[in-house]
Formats: C-alpha cells, structure tokens, sequence
C-alpha cells in the first residue's frame, strides 16, 4: 500500500483542485491512502523549505505532492506539482480532474475558513479520551515502573484516562505478564492494555510514545549502529502512518539524540517540536551527588544544565546557574528561595575534577544494571525522570529544563545546525518547547559543547547516508 500526501497553503486554488483529485483516486482506488497537510500562506514557506531540506526536492509552489512507500519504508518520492499530479492520476489510472475554476476558489475559500476554526478549536480542545501510550522494548524494567505510573495517573494527571500499548521485539510471554499486572491494578483511570505484535498496533492512534531502547551489551558496535539505525527509521515510518497527528515521542537511552533525530526527520507528518530525546537521567544522577554534597534534599537542586548528548559519560554537565533550596546557610527563606550553588559550594577543585569523576563513575556503575534483572536501580530513576519530564510538558511548566530539541532554523545563541537534537536548556510554552536562549557558557563547556554537536551532525550525515544505501 503507498500514501500520497498532498500539501498546500489553506487558501490556495490550485491545492483545492489537488484535494478533489485525490479524493476522487481515493473513492475509485481501494488501496489508494491521501493524506493532507494544510498550512497557512505565512507559514507554508518555511514548512516547505524545511521539507525540500530533508527530503533533498526542489519545489517552490502550491501544492507539494509525495507518495510514501508505508510497506517498504525509505523517504518519500517526490512526485510534484499539480500537473505532474494529474499527468500521474491520467496515466496510471485514467482518472481526471472534473473542477472548474469557481469550484476551486470557492473551496479554497472555504479550506482557509476551515483552517482557522480548526487552529482555534485545536488551542482550545480537551485532551483525546483516553490518551493512548505506547511503549517500546516494554519488557524493560524501565517500562515495568513507568507503564504504572502512567496508569495510577502520575504522568498524565489525575483525571486523563489511559490506554497503553506494549510492544517488544521478542519477550512476548514477559508482557502479558505485565498486562495483566497493570490490569489487577484496578486504576480507574487504566481503560485498557494491549500487548502489540506489530509496530502498526503498537503505535496506532498513539498519543504518546515512550523510546526506550537500548543496545545489548556485548554486541560489536557496527552490529548495534546498524541495528539502532533500522529499528528508528521503522519506528518514524510507522509513527508517521499510524500514530496520531498531534502525538509527542519521548526518546530514551545511549543513543537518545541520533534516535530522536532520525524520528524527527522521518515522520515528516508530525511536528519536530513534537519529538523530544530524555536528559533526565543526568540530570537526576548530578542533582543526587549535589545533594550529598550539600546535605539537602535532591528536590531542593535545580537548574542542572545538560548540554549536548543527553545520556552518558560525555553528557556535559553544566553548574554555573545551579540553585540550591533549603541551604543551610546564613540566609534563610520561605520554600521558594534559593541561593546560587557557587554560594554553597567553595571548592573549585571538587566541581571541576572530583563532581566529574563521581558522576562518570555511578554512570558506570548503573548502566551495567541495564542487562540484568537488577536493573530496576537505574530503571527506577529513569522512568521517575520520565514521568516528571512529561509532567513538565503537559503543564508548561515556567521553568527550564536539560532536554534534547530539534534544532530548526540554526539556534543563532548556541551555533547549533538544522535538524541536529541537542540537550539544551527549554522550557515549556503553548506545549512546544522552546529553548532558553543567552546563557553564559564558560569556554571550556562551549568548546566541548561545539566539539560535540559536530560528532552529533556526522552521526547524523552519517546514518543518513547508510539509510539512503540500505533503503533506497
């Protein structure tokens, strides 16, 4: 089965007339999917600057038509224009256009008006219920406390309905152990749990899909690169066919930014501000070994900067606009004070040597947990992450936060290319994320941020490249 997706500007004649043929190869073709995206005429030149880019077309009018190979995967074919559209649909299926003129500017009149009551409507509509969750390498232990806490409504509010979704490669007997765990929880907020085989079912009409994979430790690199590669490019495909317009993907794990970029680039019907990868995990580590340090709790740590890779030891942690609540120090206030870190901490040679080496090494210690049944050590503090990340983006929260974006139209305050996912500090605003822009970077981070946001778009070229060679 192949997908034709048209798109053009709301109020564009010439994308009405594109519209009625397709519906009229829809109505006489059974295998004949449309798919339409409709932008307003502000908007449109930069969605499809941004869509030439990724896909390597060249095509400056309204409207932009593409087909997309859903079965075997690879990027889109683009097919052109409205007239090679209708030399297409006359070829192959003896198929016409029978609009005239009128009809085409009354319906793109129409489409413009509809497009605006859609935009209002869309700002100001309830949640979809139930939201439905999908998880990925649901076998894990970080899905096994996750999955709960998104049924007992700690992700998604007290109130929001859930439907989760469980897919695996393999473990299939492991999760219908975990559904019917969930389900014995009684949640009344819990509709259903359904155990996919395909990643069609896990990923249908999803709201929100958690990433969670990870490579097996033992495997040779290239063997995990190739395997990685493979499994996000099946997954943007399938999110991109199957997936709700409008769903969030949250990417975990040591290969989060390349991961969340290839979503991102490949699942070309959701917005990019959609998909974000996890920083939480180094966040969380950095703001326990502080708080040890300081004798507070680790809530009572704030403002931890993640930038560049958003897990491991080359995740570059950043305490320059760390506070610090409930300091024990001269000075003391209500709950919401706080005081900067470098009010707390004296000691130069403990933040840039010995914080670093102490993080690196519970790195190393946790991760090992990942391949054994113990892994609920570290499983735990990520999927705890998770949830508050999430938490954060469903209330928009006013704070900033370590978590990687995809960078669009070059980041002009940190020098960050197009397309690249970097951990940046963000905030939540309308539910898009938006980077915190002018923070002070001492040059030692902004040269390592530098070095590794070039290691990040060669990944990224990279994999690319070898997705253009293996699917063509």
């Amino acid at each position: 089965m192949a997908k034709f997706v048209v798109a053009g500007k709301a109020d564009c004649p010439r994308f009405a007339r594109a519209e009625l043929l397709a519906d009229k190869l829809s109505a006489s073709l059974p295998h004949f999917r449309v798919h339409k995206v409709v932008q307003s005429s502000s908007d449109w030149p930069s969605w499809l600057k941004d869509q030439c880019s990724a896909n390597e077309w060249s095509h400056s009018s309204s409207p932009l038509v593409w087909r997309e190979l859903v079965d075997r995967g690879g990027k889109g074919l683009y097919l052109g224009g409205l007239e090679t559209f209708t030399e297409y649909a006359a070829h192959y299926h003896d198929i016409h256009p029978d609009s005239d003129v009128q009809m085409e500017e009354s319906i793109a009149a129409e489409n413009q008006v509809t497009f605006e009551n859609d935009q209002i409507q869309a700002a100001n509509a309830p949640k979809p219920n139930p939201l439905r969750v999908a998880f990925t390498n649901a076998s894990s232990t970080i899905v096994y406390h996750l999955s709960q806490l998104v049924a007992s409504g700690r992700v998604f509010g007290d109130k929001q309905k859930v439907a989760i979704q469980l897919y695996d490669s393999d473990q299939k007997s492991e999760l219908e152990g975990l559904k019917m765990e969930l389900e014995d929880l009684a949640s009344p907020l819990l509709i259903e749990v359904t155990v996919a085989r395909t990643l069609q079912e896990a990923f249908n009409s999803v709201t929100t899909v958690f990433i969670l994979d990870y490579p097996y430790q033992g495997t040779e690199v290239p063997q995990v690169e190739d395997t990685i590669l493979n499994c996000y490019h099946d997954y943007a495909t399938t999110i991109d066919f199957c997936a709700s317009k409008d769903v969030r993907v949250i990417v975990s794990g040591c290969h989060g930014n390349l991961g969340a970029s290839i979503i991102a680039k490949y699942a070309t019907s959701i917005s990019k501000s959609n998909v974000i990868a996890s920083s939480c995990l180094v966040e969380q580590q950095a703001k326990s070994i502080l708080a040890q340090k300081l004798h507070v709790n680790g809530g009572d740590i704030s403002h931890v900067c993640v930038w560049g890779r958003t897990s491991g030891p080359e995740a570059l942690v950043d305490l320059d606009h760390t506070r610090v609540h409930h300091f024990n120090g001269s000075i003391v206030g209500p709950d919401q004070y706080s005081v900067p870190i470098t009010r707390c901490l004296f000691e130069p040679d403990w933040v840039s040597i010995e914080f670093p080496s102490l993080l690196s090494s519970r790195h190393s210690a946790l991760t090992g947990y990942h391949a054994h049944p113990s892994g609920d050590k570290v499983s735990l503090v990520e999927a705890v992450g998770l949830a508050r990340l999430v938490r954060v983006w469903e209330e928009c929260g006013c704070d900033w936060v370590p978590v990687g974006v995809v960078c669009e139209g070059g980041d002009d305050s940190y020098d960050i290319p197009d397309n690249v996912v970097c951990s940046l500090p963000a905030r939540c605003v309308s539910g898009e994320w938006v980077v915190v822009k002018g923070i002070p970077l001492k040059d030692e981070i902004k040269e390592s941020l530098s070095k590794q946001v070039k290691e990040l778009k060669t990944e990224l070229d990279n994999a690319i490249e070898k997705l253009k060679t293996d699917r063509p």
